[in-house]
C-alpha cells in the first residue's frame, strides 16, 4: 500500500458553498487537490484564493469532447487517482 497522498480532480460546474468547504477540508487532511470548474462562481474563486490549483472550464455542451480531452490530459499528466463530479452535467465526462 502507498504511503503517497492520493491525487484527487473536482469536477464543478458551479461550486456551492459546502462542496468548497469539503473540497479544502480533504486538501487540508493531505489530499492532492485539482478542480475544474467555472472561476465565475465565488465558492470556486475561494478554492483558488486557499492554493487549490483550478481550470477554468466551461461545460458549453451536455458531453462536451473538448473537456473530456482536457480532463485525460490533466489525469495523465498529474497522476490522478480519483476524479469526483457533483452534479449530472459534470457526471457525464
Amino acid at each position: 500500500m502507498s504511503l503517497l497522498p492520493l491525487n484527487t480532480l473536482h469536477l464543478t460546474d458551479t461550486s456551492d458553498r459546502g462542496e468548497s468547504a469539503w473540497i479544502m477540508g480533504i486538501r487540508d487532511h493531505g489530499v492532492n487537490v485539482r478542480v475544474f470548474g467555472r472561476l465565475d462562481s465565488p465558492h470556486v474563486q475561494r478554492m483558488r484564493d486557499a492554493g487549490i490549483p483550478v481550470t477554468d472550464v466551461r461545460w458549453e455542451k451536455r458531453l462536451d469532447r473538448d473537456v473530456l480531452r482536457e480532463i485525460r490530459r490533466v489525469c495523465i499528466e498529474d497522476g490522478i487517482d480519483i476524479i469526483h463530479s457533483g452534479n449530472s452535467r459534470t457526471t457525464l465526462h
